[in-house]
């Protein structure tokens, strides 16, 4: 039997809490996540990327009211940024709080405010990040991902 749309999101987000990372649609490729306040699950991004660990990850969170979460400081500027964007806009900010210690080893933050289900049900930040593997690898079967997730 298929799940419906809002079982999925709730079995995705028991997995978020759980520690584990979720490989989820984008607009163009898949996208490897997790919660980003979970600093082994960060760790596991890395490693599934094969990303070093100087380079942060990217940050989504479901409102700009949660920003003030993530960001020591935001400035004004950055809400009025995100108000007239017509397209997705991720910011960086200079300082991080509240994230895992593996997301940034410089405290700045990539941030991006989205606006879908799964990261509205999810209490957390989810970190994201699109599959590259530093390689010419594309696909859009999600069982090609198996070996790189083992």
């Amino acid at each position: 039997m298929e799940e419906s749309f809002e079982q999925e999101v709730e079995r995705t987000v028991a997995v978020l809490k759980a520690g584990k990372t979720i490989l989820y649609p984008t607009d163009t490729i898949w996208g490897v996540g997790c919660d980003a306040t979970n600093n082994k699950a960060c760790l596991r991004v890395y490693a599934v990327k094969q990303r070093p660990l100087n380079k942060s990850l990217i940050i989504l969170v479901d409102s700009v009211e949660r920003l003030q979460d993530y960001v020591v400081s935001v400035p004004a500027i950055a809400y009025d940024l995100i108000k007239g964007a017509k397209s997705p806009l991720s910011i960086i900010y200079p300082e991080s709080k509240n994230l895992a210690k593996a997301v940034s080893d410089d405290k700045s933050i990539c941030i991006r405010v989205v606006d879908n289900e799964l990261q509205g049900s999810h209490s957390s930040p989810r970190e994201a990040h699109h599959l590259d593997l530093g390689q010419p690898y594309r696909t859009t079967f999600i069982d090609d991902f198996q070996r790189h997730l083992r």
